[in-house]
């Protein structure tokens, strides 16, 4: 078995307003025949894409509020 781990991430779209993807991580079993490295790179390749996921949808939240913010504003 293998830890795979993605680590945190601070997206700053605006100055001073921010939003975190991760970490997450996942156990790994490395099958027969195949080596660390490889059973990691699935594992990376998995989480990857999970946090691609959770930054789109973050990032889709984060506008709607800030454009609720700038209308709130005015």
């Amino acid at each position: 078995m293998v830890k795979v781990v993605w680590g945190e991430v601070l997206i700053a779209p605006v100055a001073f307003n921010n939003f975190k993807v991760g970490p997450f991580e996942m156990m790994m079993e490395v099958k027969e025949g195949e080596t660390t490295t490889q059973a990691m790179d699935r594992g990376y390749a998995t989480l990857a894409q999970f946090a691609r996921k959770t930054y789109e949808g973050k990032l889709a939240s984060f506008k709607e509020m800030y454009a609720g913010a700038k209308n709130a504003v005015r």
